[in-house]
């Protein structure tokens, strides 16, 4: 436990419930030195917050690239990952019906494309209309 850690746990084990402002903790509790250490002490311990900060940082940089790796081995790069096997060969083989369901737009959006081409159509109309008058 680091010291920022240490004095928030002092903090809060004399802490207490008061109605509408929530917890809270009295002044002289506040105040009060959670422990004091020897300037040894405090070498070793900001020693140890620094390696455990080094360790959180190369521990997210070791998953980071262990999922990165998994990745673009196993969805890009192997023999029989899905964008191998997604080959022209095999999107020319497959029906109309199989390629609108896989690139096809929504229904909602056919339908309001549709709708607004009709809409540009009556409108180009109109205006043609208008424009001989």
């Amino acid at each position: 436990m680091g010291r920022q850690e240490e004095a928030t746990a002092h903090v809060k084990k004399n802490a207490f419930h008061n109605g509408s402002h929530g917890m809270v903790v009295r002044l002289d509790h506040a105040s009060q030195p959670v422990r004091s250490m020897s300037n040894e002490e405090h070498v070793v311990q900001d020693i140890h917050d620094i390696l455990k900060s080094y360790y959180k940082g190369c521990r997210k940089t070791f998953v980071d690239s262990v999922c990165r790796q998994s990745v673009i081995h196993y969805l890009l790069e192997c023999d029989e990952c899905p964008v191998a096997l997604f080959s022209p060969m095999f999107v020319s083989q497959l029906s109309a019906d199989a390629l609108e369901e896989i690139v096809g737009e929504a229904p909602v959006l056919k339908r309001t494309r549709a709708q607004l081409t009709k809409e540009v159509a009556s409108l180009a109309k109109a205006v043609a209309i208008l424009t001989r008058i």
